[in-house]
């Protein structure tokens, strides 16, 4: 018997803008992914188990890069996408959006998570939190 196992519950987490809980839930549901035969993940290549850990290892490294920047101002922070995109792109290129605004919109909920404070409205910004919450059915807020 092959079980299937759909992350779409963790997919509404990060949709959400709970990326440090999803880092979390991956931690929890990495002994899960014993007996998984497909594992299908909210972004990124379906596969085995081993899916659960490279999405984790990529949540950890976003965190982390943010992490170094929480003590600067949110434009600051927001001027320094890029550079963590270039960073982050050797190792997890796989869940980068490198084709608009997703992965400045990711850096900005992590530092809304950590510090409170949120980057300056754009409308690109906007258009990508849209975009994400559609491709996982949410219904837009």
């Amino acid at each position: 018997m092959q079980i299937r196992w759909n992350l779409t519950t963790i997919a509404v987490l990060v949709a959400g803008g709970l990326l440090g809980y999803a880092a979390a839930t991956f931690e929890f549901a990495a002994p899960l992914k014993v007996g998984a035969a497909v594992v299908a993940p909210g972004h990124g290549p379906a596969g085995d188990g081993g899916v659960l850990e490279a999405q984790r290892q990529y949540f950890v490294a976003l965190r982390a890069e943010v992490a170094k920047r929480k003590n600067l101002a949110p434009d600051r922070v927001q001027a320094d996408v890029p550079a963590m995109r270039d960073a982050l792109l050797k190792r997890h290129a796989t869940y980068i959006d490198t084709s608009g605004n997703g992965f400045q919109s990711q850096v900005a909920q992590v530092f809304k998570e950590m510090t409170g404070k949120e980057f300056p409205k754009s409308a690109a910004l906007d258009d990508a939190r849209r975009a994400h919450e559609s491709h996982h059915g949410i219904a837009a807020q």
